[in-house]
């Protein structure tokens, strides 16, 4: 397991790296102290792949709200109806929001969280490549039928717990999508991170293996390195 310390203008938080740590979110949770309800925010996929992992390790005194898979949940609608389910179970400053899935459901779990009660604490629990890179920076946004990501702000995480046993359940197509971002986040290394990728990535069982921990730790050390400024 890998702890890399994120630090911004407003916020220090931790980001974890690696296979079978998912059993740390308790102690995650216990940090922030006295919390007096949970909700997690997943998507319809994530669901039904992940979802009794998540709550088996969570305490009882939880909700959950399912939204519709990728930017489908990023709308004016499902962001109204996850508030309204909030204030339903009474959910107060002192709850806290777990997204759990994509990227998109971590987009649209930080925003409701960054205006609920005008703000409450959010954990990122990513399930794929690309949710991995989104989770850490705090942009947090829904659409706007003018444009994507129109309606957002910036919002840190507490935690980001990066789980690398839900990679497993992703499709090839998805796999070679967020291998994209890893890419992006080499070029911009000094310490010729491209030219490692280059010589050890040469199918996609490469990026399948026991490396992607590592690939993961070195791109969140490059993306750490961009000094966020909020």
């Amino acid at each position: 397991m890998s702890k890399i310390e994120i630090q911004t203008s407003s916020k220090q938080y931790p980001v974890w790296v690696g296979f079978d740590i998912l059993s740390t979110l308790p102690e995650q949770i216990e940090l922030l102290g006295t919390i007096s309800s949970i909700l997690v925010i997943v998507d319809e996929t994530v669901q039904g792949l992940h979802l009794p992992t998540l709550l088996n390790v969570l305490p009882k005194e939880n909700h959950v709200y399912v939204v519709p898979n990728g930017e489908g949940c990023k709308t004016f609608s499902v962001y109204e109806e996850v508030l309204t389910f909030a204030l339903e179970k009474r959910l107060d400053r002192k709850s806290l929001v777990i997204a759990f899935g994509g990227g998109a459901v971590g987009d649209l779990a930080g925003f409701v969280a960054s205006t609920y009660m005008r703000g409450i604490p959010f954990i990122q629990v990513p399930t794929t490549l690309l949710a991995h890179d989104s989770a850490v920076g705090g942009k947090v946004a829904i659409n706007h039928k003018l444009g994507k990501n129109m309606i957002g702000q910036f919002h840190q995480p507490v935690a980001v717990v990066y789980d690398l046993n839900f990679l497993k359940t992703l499709p090839e197509e998805e796999w070679l999508s967020g291998f994209g971002e890893v890419i992006k986040h080499s070029m911009l290394d000094e310490h010729h991170f491209y030219e490692e990728l280059k010589d050890e990535c040469r199918s996609i069982s490469d990026l399948q293996s026991s490396k992607m921990k590592e690939f993961n730790k070195k791109r969140d050390t490059c993306k750490k390195s961009n000094r966020y400024k909020r």
